[in-house]
């Protein structure tokens, strides 16, 4: 551990390699904190880790941050690991995060058994529990993911979005600033259903302040345009035009939204 000032650490926590720890940050119980030579871990100020807590190497933890019990930062990525993800793909350059990072912005919240890979750049982020954000994931500041929702890496999510509850997120999908997705919602990836995924895998593109009701799905390559909103239950299989009411399986549009509408759910984010 590179520094240790005014920290409180609790039984059982182990602290090993290039860590840097701030001022007035409290660790729970039976921790791991490690940091390697090449990639160091920093926790700032005023952060507090809860019990059974692993954080790995590469890790940032900014001031003011409140990580649950039983929650991994920083797992390793596919690619780590050995297996073919992919990496080369023109799909997924647009969304790669070249620094083995993981960063967790200022003041955010990350509940008990939440994973959170690396590669994966977050500003102000709060989950709920059992969350999943995998590899090569930027979020922009003020993103709320809800309990048991899976990002499943390559994907690019803008700022004050909220994905809501057992929402899953295909790979190399990017979602707007101010998007609502309702929960149990899916953005899908495989096109072709296989698993020669090399060139397969491509979620779709669901622009700025658009609004996704519960337990619905967008297939893969599926643009939602700005301001739209699509209705509970509904099956996107092909693009949606910007500030359309769209509902259905499959979803049509059925007339476009009022200045006032997105007036109203714009001012309300």
């Amino acid at each position: 551990m590179n520094q240790e000032i005014n920290a409180e650490i609790g039984e059982g926590t182990i602290i090993k390699g290039n860590v840097t720890i701030s001022n007035n940050v409290t660790i729970g119980n039976y921790c791991l904190i490690h940091g390697t030579e090449n990639q160091e871990t920093k926790i700032g100020n005023d952060v507090v880790i809860q019990d059974y807590t692993t954080i790995l190497p590469g890790v940032v933890i900014m001031e003011n941050a409140r990580i649950g019990s039983y929650v991994t930062l920083g797992h390793a990525t596919k690619l780590t690991l050995g297996g073919d993800d992919s990496y080369n793909s023109s799909r997924i350059e647009k969304f790669i995060v070249h620094e083995p990072k993981t960063i967790i912005g200022k003041g955010s919240i990350v509940r008990s058994h939440s994973i959170i890979y690396s590669n994966v750049i977050a500003g102000r982020l709060i989950t709920g529990h059992h969350v999943l954000i995998r590899e090569h994931t930027t979020l922009g500041d003020n993103c709320l993911i809800g309990t048991g929702a899976v990002i499943d890496g390559y994907c690019i999510v803008g700022k004050n979005s909220q994905i809501h509850q057992n929402c899953d997120i295909g790979q190399a999908s990017r979602i707007g600033n101010g998007v609502f997705l309702g929960a149990h919602s899916i953005l899908s990836d495989n096109k072709n259903m296989n698993r020669n995924v090399k060139d397969d895998l491509s979620g779709p593109t669901i622009e700025d302040f658009v609004r996704v009701g519960i337990n619905s799905m967008i297939l893969p390559d599926v643009t939602v345009g700005k301001y739209s909103l699509i209705g509970a239950a509904s099956v996107v299989t092909k693009n949606i035009p910007k500030h359309s009411l769209a509902y259905g399986s499959p979803a049509r549009v059925i007339r476009n939204l009022t200045e006032e509408e997105i007036k109203e759910y714009e001012n309300s984010i």
